[in-house]
């Protein structure tokens, strides 16, 4: 994964970038604004969900984990994949 990921409409802040572990913050999210922006912020959860349902596929050789996200209350959305056994 290229730390240039995710671009415009995001400000991510990486954690880890190495071959046991890839772990970014996003902490400014579009996704957040537009819900907030048209009035329907629970979307926006919607979004943060999907992640888990689309990154689970990765399964077993890569791991999702994941402490909390922006549209769930948290301060930044952290994205953590783990490699596998």
């Amino acid at each position: 994964m290229s730390k240039k990921y995710p671009t415009e409409g995001f400000t991510v802040e990486w954690k880890r970038h190495d071959n046991r572990e890839i772990h970014f913050d996003i902490v400014r999210c579009l996704y957040k604004e537009m819900c907030e922006k048209y009035s329907c912020p629970e979307l926006c959860t919607v979004f943060c969900q999907s992640d888990i349902i689309a990154f689970s596929g990765y399964e077993p050789k890569i791991r999702f984990e994941r402490m909390g996200t922006i549209g769930g209350g948290a301060n930044c959305c952290d994205f953590h994949f783990i490699h596998g056994k």
